[in-house]
């Protein structure tokens, strides 16, 4: 799963999980709102799995920035972190 991250303009920092529709969390530092959807994404999934639900499509977790080498803006302006489950 990839992890968006921006800046919004009144600096407050803003990460959402595309991969499942409605998973976004903001946070006061960049690592603040990816911590935040983590822990969302999480909660969301186990929901669905108490609901009976499949969730092996969704390979969870460690961060691997996608493009920046330390998370800082792309040009863009929105950071991209894969979240891959390594066992």
């Amino acid at each position: 799963m990839k992890i968006e991250t921006e800046c919004e303009a009144d600096g407050r920092w803003i990460a959402e999980i595309t991969l499942i529709p409605g998973v976004m969390a903001y946070g006061d530092t960049q690592q603040e709102a990816v911590a935040h959807v983590e822990a969302l994404a999480l909660r969301v999934l186990a929901d669905r799995l108490e609901q009976g639900e499949s969730v092996a499509q969704y390979s969870l977790w460690s961060h691997e920035c996608m493009g920046s080498s330390k998370g800082t803006n792309s040009p863009t302006g929105v950071n991209l972190y894969r979240l891959d489950h390594q066992t």
